[in-house]
């Protein structure tokens, strides 16, 4: 499995198959930037060398076409398991930034999760966690993938999980 945060940034066209272009990139050929690691560049070169030219669907998408990226997003990186179990989810801004609720539920929803409610606290937190009714699939898999704390704890409300996003969210989550 590749990390979900990965990039490959090219400055040239991908004008041969992906293949080849996997392998330029990983043998420094290609004037490219990435975060890959080179195991999982030369996954990426095994595994699109199996994929035929006829079945690949090219889409030029803008950081600040916002719509159309998140549509991209939720369609390739959803994660069955998640949509599956229907876990209802609630983040808390405990943080002073702005609107990092409303962008950490649109990546969990991107994931196929169910975030029933995103709302802000008076209250700054200091650390960013994860709250959890019962051990499930969704709970694990998002402590993991954000790299958050998590502990069961009796939850009086809607949700599942509530996640608070605490002062640490820079370090923790990455995102500002």
């Amino acid at each position: 499995l590749l990390p979900i945060d990965s990039y490959v940034e090219s400055n040239s066209y991908f004008s041969e198959d992906a293949k080849s272009s996997f392998l330029k990139i990983l043998l420094g050929l290609k004037n490219s930037r990435t975060n890959l690691t080179v195991i999982d560049l030369f996954r990426l070169a095994f595994y699109s060398a199996s994929v035929d030219n006829k079945n690949l669907n090219e889409e030029d998408l803008s950081s600040k076409d916002e719509e159309n990226l998140s549509n991209l997003s939720s369609a390739l990186f959803t994660d069955p398991e998640i949509l599956d179990e229907k876990i209802n989810i609630q983040i808390t801004n405990a943080s002073s930034v702005s609107g990092l609720g409303g962008r950490l539920a649109e990546y969990i929803t991107n994931l196929g999760g169910n975030v029933v409610l995103v709302n802000s606290s008076q209250k700054e937190e200091n650390q960013t966690k994860i709250f959890f009714n019962d051990k499930s699939y969704t709970s694990t898999k998002l402590s993991k993938i954000l790299n958050i704390p998590s502990e069961e704890k009796e939850l009086n409300t809607i949700s599942d999980v509530i996640i608070i996003i605490g002062k640490d969210s820079q370090e923790v989550l990455g995102i500002k």
